[in-house]
Formats: structure tokens, sequence, C-alpha cells
């Protein structure tokens, strides 16, 4: 990565310089160039299939009132509905979650959940119980997602060093006395500052939470990791998180 790449006469830029790339640091520098790349080299086809079953572009069921769906651009889509070529430009924009990509805070956190549970979709839920009565066991529906241990391994193990390497984008919550893990993003918008993005789960050994956190127009990452440390503070404070979940 030497600050972005070039497709035809258009640059597509990345926040930074991070020179030589693999999937591991691509994620803990949040390297839009590396993602470009591996996004060309796998088709719009492929990444949309793989979307689909982390559980984008679709309701998670959870129990509120008008949930949106989220929408994944496809190259199909773009041709009936739009009259229009899928260029590799889209495809670009597609790898890194811009141009026609729409997911909700619900979704992401629901996807970075998988890597905390080795493995599953799970069915959000709020009620419990109605009148003592547990209703969880209606609600709680698990789908395996199918990609092998060593990948979820391997992923995990960049998602928490994204938290703990001093140049990770997520280093905020590296103070923390729990292990966290997670992602950051940044999602540009027409006018003014991008949305700011952290989702993630924590304690890293023996996940119990996941999060997610989106400020509207709040710059980088970083602010909603921000907002992040200070919401897990608060549960540390409160006891919500066992000692034993305490960082090693």
């Amino acid at each position: 990565c030497d600050g972005g790449i070039y497709i035809g006469k258009r640059k597509f830029s990345c926040w930074d310089s991070h020179d030589r790339q693999n999937i591991r640091r691509a994620i803990i520098h949040s390297c839009n160039s590396f993602f470009y790349r591996t996004g060309i080299i796998l088709g719009p086809e492929t990444i949309h299939e793989y979307a689909l079953k982390f559980g984008l572009a679709r309701p998670t069921g959870i129990e509120l009132p008008y949930e949106a769906a989220g929408f994944l651009p496809h190259p199909l889509w773009r041709r009936v509905y739009k009259l229009q070529k899928w260029f590799e430009g889209d495809t670009a924009n597609f790898s890194i979650g811009q141009g026609d990509a729409l997911v909700t805070p619900i979704q992401l956190c629901r996807m970075l959940a998988v890597f905390a549970n080795r493995g599953f979709l799970v069915s959000p839920y709020i009620v419990k119980a109605i009148d003592s009565q547990d209703a969880s066991y209606y609600k709680k529906r698990l789908t395996k997602v199918p990609i092998k241990e060593s990948t979820i391994n391997y992923i995990r193990s960049a998602l928490r060093d994204t938290v703990l390497e001093p140049k990770g984008t997520a280093n905020a919550l590296a103070s923390l006395t729990v292990g966290v893990a997670g992602k950051t993003g940044t999602a540009q918008v027409p006018r003014g500052l991008p949305h700011s993005w952290f989702s993630g789960f924590f304690p890293f050994k023996d996940p119990k939470f996941a999060i997610c956190v989106l400020l509207e127009s709040g710059g980088s990452g970083t602010a909603a990791c921000v907002v992040a440390r200070q919401i897990i503070q608060g549960m540390i404070d409160q006891g919500l998180i066992e000692d034993k979940h305490a960082i090693d």
C-alpha cells in the first residue's frame, strides 16, 4: 500500500501508506488498498455471496419496529435496475463497504459475533421472559456459517491485534482491563465528516458480549472506539464483567 491504487485513470485512496500487507495486517491497519486488490481478485459475486452468509442485506428479526434490511449491490442488479455496467471501481468500493452497500449496526454486531462464538450467526432478541416464563427458548436460533475453524481463529487473532498493536486502528481500547477484539470503520457520506464505526466482542478468551458503536459524522473510527471504551469501562465498574475475565 503506497496510499491507494489506480483503477483505470482514477485513484482509489487509502487513508495512509501501509507498505506490504497481508490479511492480518490489513485488518489491523484498516488498509483500503489491500481490500481493493483482494476484492477485485475475488469478484463482486463472491463478496455478495459471503456477505449474505454473514447475515447482511436481511433483517435480523430482532423485536424492534421498522428494522431496515440494508442492501448489497450486485452486477445483475446494476444491469437490470440501473441499466448500467458494473466496473472494477464498483468492486473496489464494495470491497470496503462503500458505494451502494448499506448495513445496520445490529447486522455488524451480529456479524462480529460470528467470530466471538466461533462460527454461528445468532438471532438477536430482547424479551427473555414473560410473566416469569422463559421465552428465550423460542427465540434462540443459530445458523452455522460455512467457514473453516482455522479461518475463524486467524481472523479472531487479527481482530485482537487491531486493539493490541500500537498502530492498530482500535488501539484506544488497549488500556481496558478486559481483552477486546474488533474492527473500526469509516463510512463516507455525501457531505460532512464520515460516520465512525467500531464493532467487536469481549472478553476475548471467553466472549460474552458483542458491541457496535456508530457515530454519525464522527470522523475516524477512533471516535467510536472512545465511546466503546467508555461503555465497556462502565460495565467493568458495575461488575457486569467477572474478575476471571480480566486481561492476562
